[in-house]
This record gives structure tokens, C-alpha cells and sequence, in this order.
């Protein structure tokens, strides 16, 4: 196993130990110190090295390191190229870590990457991606893995007979039908949560301080925008964003009105008994290192007394610890999970390479361009949590705790723009963009708060708010929503004694499709009136 991200060793390690088809196997790497030499020979190996270690020299000799001498010269089945993205994804990745300061980005991208595979990546070019020339080691056979192939797919770098799909929805369908054809057994793929993606339609009063771009969007870097270092750090926004807290724990006054008028609570993250333990432990985005101490410090404040039940974590700055130095504290502050409840804040860390079983969802709040670094980021709620074996008396169980997780998002083009290129980019085959998107939503449900209700959005929706932005698709929502059929006894009283003007209005689609319930309220109360 050869990688270009070292920092992903952790989470290779525990699920190479873990996995049932691989009972039995061997592991070692450079980190887990283990010897070659102590290897039974009887049982298969799997070694875990990166390239800027298997292909540095020794400085004094020019020479291929004396601790990896044997990994050369050893004639291996098979040689795997773990995230193999690595050249299409690095500029791009970048922007994971935009909201750090310049040297802990640096820092961290050598972290993730390495410097020194500039290089090496321009080295590999010039020798046409042939891995006989670059990689010194004897193997039968290649295999390359990525989870954002996009690229190397549109480019046609793969031939059809050489490319193997296994994704988010692969793994979700062989779930459902797991299920179904063996009701009774243990299911292998039922601790794989199921992920929904949520968009909320901010209130208009908060949209007005961030509107901009191609399609007036709400921008969220804007919103969150913050000055500071430290315990001195603040939103330049702070009264938006107290509000904003208020509106996702349901003590946003106005949302109040509206939903009592509605007669149903929309489902904010932190004010909907279905969604809060699945918030237990959460990952909030955000923009950059001021606003993550900035929210921490907002939280943290006397009025937000909701907020005190957790444990607020910064993982931003360089005194968080660059790459997965920065892990352990979060580890230890949500132990167990089970008696814990934390937010962690991060503009960039942990959000590659990192499993935390825990997070349960994420709150994306900052802008992502690619949907290479949003999905990136946005499974990394999406581990399984499980208890095996939970009363000790039947290895075959397995208490899921986790069964779905969440990703919240406010800004919703934003989000289904992000949802329409993913589905395509992992098709690129399929001709009709509506299509490619139809089975990836199938099982990452999207459902959009537009103000008054939360409808789930389909294939066709998603490509339609994607594509034509905001502002008809929201005007066509808005116009949809009984919040804004306020009628009057004057004016129910004036429509009934007016045909006319009582044809025109059952005329209009939009009224139409209100529903019935609120039609046959207007007759009962224009009976009233009469």
C-alpha cells in the first residue's frame, strides 16, 4: 500500500484490523515499528508505506534508505496507489485550508502532500505515468484508488474493463439489499450510515448582510466574517450570527410566529427531538481561524445558555497541531461518546484522512468551490459507530449507533450545485445529468427548508436550483407558501361575492397546489364571513 497522504495510516490500520475478509492478516508500516524479519511468513502482508519515504535516498549515499531495502527487493502481488487523485486533487484541496494563516497552510498541505511531491508529481509526467520508471518495486499487478477520480475518469486515463466503481451509493444499495435477502442475519454493511443533506433557506432579515455572487447567494464566508486573535476575536456580524444561533435552536422568535401559523415546527439542528442525537457530537466549517474563535467566544457568552452543555473544541490556528497532531484532544474531549457532547470548530484540520466515529453531522459554514473538498470534508460524519457483540452473548451482533448522519447546510444552491456535479462527476458516462444524479440522491435524501415547509428535492429539482440558481427557483417556493396566504374577512368576503376574481384565483397553479387542507379552510371561513 503506497499513498500520497501519509496522515491517512490511522484510519488504513484500524480498517484493515477490523474487516472480516481480513482475519488473519498481517499490518506494518514504518510507524508501527515492526520488523520484516518478524513476519510469519504463512500469512499474507500488507505493508503501508508513503512515497516520499519509499522513494527517498539516503542523503549521503544517493542510495534507496537501508530500512526500506527489503520492500524493493521483495516481489510483491500487488502494489496499491492510495488516493491516487493526489495530482488532480491538490490544487484544489488547497481550499481546505484557505481559512488558516499562510504558515500553518503551508504546514499543513506539507502535511497532507508533502513538498517534495511537487516534484515528484512533475517527475511522473515526464515519464508518461509509467510506473515501472518511477516506483522501483516488483509487483504482478497495479491498482488505483480514489474517491474523487473525476478526472482521471473524464480524461479517459482508464479504459471501461479497467475501472471499478464503489461508492456512497454502491455501498447503500448493497446495504438495503443485504437487508432484504437476509432478514436474520447480521448484516455486513448495516453500520454504514445513511447521510441527508439538509438546506435551509435562510430568513431574510439575516440574508440582507451577505447577498452577492452570480446568483445574489448567500455568502457564508461574509456572514461568518470575524476580526481578532484569541478571547479577542468577534464577528463583524455578531447580532446576525446571535440570531443565526437562535434560528438552529429554535429560540429564533420570528421562525416561532411562522411555524405556529403553519402549525409545524421546520427541523433545525439543534430544536428537533429527531435530529439532537445525531448533534451529540458535531463539526461545524467554518471560514477561518478568527471565525472559530469567534464562535467559540459567541458561544460561550451569558445568553447562550443552551450552548454551555458543550464542550466547544478550536481545531484551527497553529496551537491546534498541524495534521493529525491536532486529533488527539478532540479524542479525548468525546471519549466514549456515550456521556460527552462537543462542537468542534475547524477551518481545515480533520477534515482529510480523519475518522471520528462520533460526528454524527456536520454544519457546513464557509464556501467550497469543488466538490472534491466538500464531500471531502462532508464524509467525514459519515464513519460507522457500532458496539459489536453489545450483550456478550452473540458475535454475530451489532448495536448501530449511528444508522443515518447529517450534513446542514445554508446555503442552498451552494449545496445542490455541490450535490449535482458530484453525481455527475461519478458518472460520467451517463447521458442524461438527471439520471446520474436520480440514484445518488435516492440515497442521500436532500430535503430544503424554503421558509415554510421542508420538501425533499429531487434529481430534476436539484439540477434545476443548481443550474438556474436562487432567485426563481425560491420566488416559485415562496409563492407556494401558505406563510404568504394571509387572507382577511374583507378580502375572503370580496373573492366569494366576485366569480370572476374567485375563477381567477383557483386559476392560478400556484394557489392550486397549496393543497387542499388550506382550500377548504378559505371556503369554511368565507362561510363564516357570509
Amino acid at each position: 500500500m503506497v499513498t500520497f497522504k501519509p496522515a491517512v495510516e490511522d484510519a488504513w490500520q484500524t480498517d484493515l484490523e477490523s474487516h472480516a475478509d481480513f482475519d488473519g492478516w498481517q499490518y506494518l508500516s514504518s510507524a508501527t515499528g515492526g520488523s520484516p524479519d518478524d513476519a510469519d511468513k504463512t500469512r499474507p502482508l500488507v505493508y503501508f508505506g508513503s512515497f516520499q519515504d519509499l522513494l527517498g535516498r539516503d542523503r549521503k549515499t544517493g542510495l534507496i534508505k537501508a530500512k526500506n531495502e527489503w520492500v524493493h527487493t521483495t516481489n510483491w502481488d500487488l502494489v496499491i496507489f492510495d488516493e491516487y487523485h493526489f495530482g488532480a486533487w491538490r490544487e484544489s484541496a488547497k481550499e481546505l485550508f484557505e481559512g488558516e494563516d499562510e504558515k500553518v497552510k503551508q504546514k499543513e498541505l506539507a502535511a497532507e502532500y508533502n513538498d517534495g511531491l511537487v516534484a515528484f508529481d512533475e517527475e511522473l509526467d515526464e515519464l508518461g505515468n509509467d510506473e515501472d520508471d518511477f516506483l522501483p518495486i516488483t509487483t504482478r499487478a497495479y491498482l488505483y484508488l480514489s474517491g474523487t477520480p473525476f478526472k482521471a475518469l473524464a480524461t479517459g486515463e482508464f479504459i471501461e474493463e479497467q475501472i471499478f466503481n464503489w461508492t456512497y451509493t454502491d455501498e447503500q444499495r448493497a446495504k438495503a439489499e443485504y437487508a432484504v435477502a437476509h432478514p436474520n442475519d447480521w448484516n455486513p454493511y448495516g453500520a454504514l450510515p445513511e447521510m441527508r443533506l439538509f438546506t435551509y433557506h435562510m430568513p431574510d432579515e439575516l440574508i440582507a448582510v451577505a447577498n452577492q455572487g452570480e446568483f445574489d447567494e448567500f455568502d457564508l464566508n461574509e456572514f461568518f466574517e470575524a476580526k481578532g486573535i484569541g478571547a479577542d476575536a468577534e464577528f463583524t456580524h455578531k447580532t446576525d450570527v446571535q440570531k443565526w444561533l437562535d434560528l438552529i435552536s429554535g429560540a429564533h422568535l420570528p421562525t416561532q410566529v411562522d411555524a405556529m401559523r403553519m402549525g409545524t415546527r421546520p427541523p433545525f439542528p439543534y430544536s428537533d427531538v429527531r435530529l439532537l442525537p445525531y448533534l451529540q457530537h458535531s463539526f461545524w466549517f467554518l471560514p477561518n481561524v478568527a471565525a472559530c474563535e469567534a464562535m467559540a467566544n459567541l458561544l460561550a457568552e451569558k445568553q447562550n445558555v443552551f450552548w454551555h452543555d458543550y464542550q466547544v473544541l478550536v481545531v484551527a490556528g497553529p496551537g491546534a497541531g498541524i495534521g493529525l497532531d491536532a486529533l488527539p484532544p478532540v479524542r479525548a474531549a468525546i471519549s466514549d461518546g456515550h456521556d460527552t457532547k462537543t462542537i468542534t470548530l475547524s477551518c481545515g484540520k480533520l477534515t482529510t484522512g480523519v475518522t471520528v466515529k462520533q460526528w454524527s453531522s456536520i454544519l457546513m459554514l464557509r464556501n467550497l468551490n469543488s466538490p472534491e473538498t466538500y464531500f471531502q470534508a462532508a464524509f467525514r460524519v459519515q464513519s460507522p459507530w457500532s458496539i459489536k457483540n453489545p450483550d456478550g452473548d452473540n458475535p454475530s451482533a451489532e448495536a448501530v449507533l449511528k444508522p443515518v448522519c447529517f450534513v446542514f447546510d445554508f446555503a442552498p444552491t451552494r449545496a445542490l450545485r455541490q450535490i449535482a456535479d458530484y453525481g455527475a462527476g461519478l458518472s460520467p458516462e451517463t447521458p442524461n445529468p438527471e439520471q446520474a444524479v436520480e440514484e445518488l440522491v435516492k440515497f442521500l435524501p436532500v430535503l430544503a427548508y424554503d421558509g415554510s415547509n421542508m420538501p425533499q428535492v429531487d434529481a430534476g429539482g436539484i439540477l434545476d436550483i443548481a443550474m438556474s440558481g436562487t432567485s426563481a427557483t425560491l420566488l416559485a417556493r415562496k409563492w407556494e407558501s401558505a406563510i404568504l396566504v394571509n387572507v382577511d374577512n374583507d378580502t375572503l368576503r370580496k373573492i366569494m361575492n366576485n366569480p370572476d376574481a374567485l375563477n381567477a384565483v383557483m386559476n392560478i397553479e400556484g394557489f392550486r397546489a397549496l393543497g387542499n387542507d388550506i382550500f377548504e379552510t378559505v371556503v369554511n371561513r368565507s362561510d363564516a364571513v357570509k
